[in-house]
């Protein structure tokens, strides 16, 4: 990443493929992510544990991101962004080969949080370069550009996962992965410019340490309520959590380099999406494991037939990056953002009104018209976020968001999982059912129309800056290079 300071000497133009290569390792990422959804339950069988115990190796992944992503502005500073981006990805292709020869639920969790630890240095350090080589009022183009690969990861990874598991075994769903690093780092190395290392200051060690332990240990508490972890080990890490948080929190606001600079709050529109936003996605980033869980365990489908399933919710996400940018213009982020949350909550309610006799085209209907409100929804906060912030703290800003994302998916895989669990402990019975996974599905719209109050508090013209009609052509811009 570029350090803030004051702005130089201008370095080569980005090419016109930078954006789609930058946006290849969210695809990458999107692949693997999606299809190890369809795949859990084959990877429950063959590792030897239940099903619902696989949300640690969901939510490791998750959670090793939003951790170590604080310290990718930091990193990218220090080495370099196309350096630290092309060893994020080689980082990535080795936890892969490790997660596909792991023989046990703990090895494949160990692979993913390193396999995490990639994935964190990997999609900051381009979202900065690209943000800061478009003007403002082109950023929910720019974003929905460098997104485009993240929509197509899900939509290839559905119906893919499904496919390998049937024809092969779930193991090939990371082996894959090695064959797309190495041509994106060759296409990284060909067409993204060198651009050179900045002094970041020192690391704020003591930050990151009491930020990883307060969310790592948090989250997987919340993972391990329901059996996963032992009950006094869960006890331990919610103290931990508590604990450490709350020093985190104080260790930022006095030291002179945070690693995680709260001050970003004092920006109302950023403050407005890390809070009620990372709500919001807490409440819906459950929903695929829901959904696999939903058309294999409920409605008795293969594990192929699921991912061309949910191939159709990823579909309606990419086709709404098209008209986003218009509806955001003219209508505003805060109307847009308000009735979208309601419209995504009435979506994954109505998942837990179908069964096996549903017909089979209302559910494909739903799950397109739910992916199309969601990827809405995600366009409208990730625009928002850096609507105000100044040039000098992007870096800094794209970390904070990058974390918040990233640690609202891992609690909402946490909360769904949690949700089953709950149903099931109603119920007493064992195993999971039809019923609890459609009273997870239904609690999950009741939490998405509360979120939706959040954004209450967004005004008319927040966002403004970049709600501009008569918007010039996205187009490749010099990169300039900065100074402290």
């Amino acid at each position: 990443m570029l350090s803030s300071g004051t702005i130089a000497a201008p370095l080569p133009r980005l090419s016109a493929a930078a954006p789609l290569i930058i946006g290849s390792a969210l695809l990458m990422q999107g692949i693997d992510g999606t299809a190890i959804t369809v795949a859990l339950p084959a990877m429950a069988h063959s590792l030897g544990t239940d099903v619902l115990r696989m949300n640690l190796a969901v939510s490791a992944y998750l959670l090793s991101i939003a951790v170590f992503i604080p310290a990718s502005g930091w990193i990218g500073d220090r080495f370099g962004a196309r350096t630290t981006f092309c060893w994020a990805i080689a980082l990535f292709m080795l936890a892969s080969l490790l997660c596909g020869l792991a023989t046990s639920l703990p090895q494949l969790v160990a692979a993913r949080i390193l396999q995490g630890m990639g994935g964190a240095l990997m999609a900051p350090v381009g979202r900065v370069v690209l943000l800061r080589a478009v003007p403002r009022h082109d950023y929910v183009r720019a974003i929905s550009l460098y997104t485009a690969p993240a929509l197509i990861g899900p939509v290839l990874g559905a119906p893919l996962g499904g496919l390998i598991v049937e024809i092969a075994s779930w193991h090939w769903i990371f082996f894959i992965n090695l064959p797309l690093g190495l041509i994106g780092i060759a296409a990284t190395l060909r067409h993204i410019p060198a651009l050179p290392a900045s002094p970041p200051g020192p690391f704020d060690l003591l930050g990151f340490l009491l930020l990883g332990i307060g969310l790592s240990c948090g989250t997987l508490a919340l993972a391990g309520i329901g059996g996963s972890i032992p009950l006094r080990i869960v006890i331990l890490l919610a103290a931990a959590s508590l604990a450490a948080l709350p020093l985190a929190v104080l260790h930022a606001r006095r030291t002179a380099h945070p690693l995680l600079d709260l001050g970003l709050l004092r920006i109302r529109s950023f403050r407005i999406v890390m809070q009620h936003g990372t709500i919001w996605r807490s409440t819906v980033a459950g929903l695929p494991v829901l959904l696999a869980l939903l058309l294999q365990l409920s409605l008795g489908l293969g594990p192929l037939a699921s991912g061309l399933i949910l191939f159709t919710s990823a579909a309606g996400a990419l086709a709404m990056k098209a008209v986003a940018g218009t509806l955001l213009h003219r209508y505003g982020f805060r109307r847009v953002m308000i009735a979208n949350a309601v419209v995504s909550a009435f979506f994954a309610g109505s998942y837990a009104l179908f069964d096996a006799g549903s017909p089979l085209w209302l559910l494909v209907a739903a799950l397109f018209l739910g992916g199309v409100s969601r990827s809405l929804q995600y366009t409208s906060l990730g625009t928002l976020a850096f609507a105000d912030i100044p040039d000098a703290a992007m870096a800094r800003a794209s970390g904070f968001a990058s974390m918040s994302q990233e640690l609202a998916q891992s609690l909402g895989v946490s909360i769904a999982t949690l949700l089953v669990q709950l149903a099931m402990l109603l119920r007493q019975d064992g195993q999971a059912g039809a019923t609890d996974i459609r009273t997870a599905l239904a609690l999950v719209g009741i939490m998405g129309l509360i979120a939706a109050l959040g954004f209450r508090r967004l005004r008319d013209d927040d966002g403004a800056a970049i709600r501009i009609r008569n918007r010039p052509a996205l187009s490749p811009q010099p990169l300039t290079a900065t100074r402290p």
